[in-house]
């Protein structure tokens, strides 16, 4: 019997390890990829995500003087 590999966790994990997204212009710059494959599953409540229990990852940018922003979520795969 072998053992089974433990799966890397995204490295966006954690709130406080967020990955930093660039803000781009309207149609410029090139979109972030990522997935909560392999996230954890937090069971609770932790201070930066009060209603947790999902297994979520991390992003955080600056809009520096920017007051609107429009983000694009977009469901490439469901298995």
């Amino acid at each position: 019997m072998g053992s089974v590999p433990t799966p890397e966790l995204p490295v966006n994990d954690d709130c406080e390890t967020a990955e930093v997204l660039t803000i781009f212009a309207a149609n410029e710059g090139s979109p972030t990829n990522g997935n909560n494959a392999n996230a954890t599953l937090f069971n609770g409540v932790v201070e930066c995500d009060e209603f947790a229990n999902i297994n979520d990852v991390w992003y955080t940018f600056n809009s520096g003087d920017s007051r609107t922003i429009d983000i694009v979520l977009e469901l490439t795969d469901t298995d």
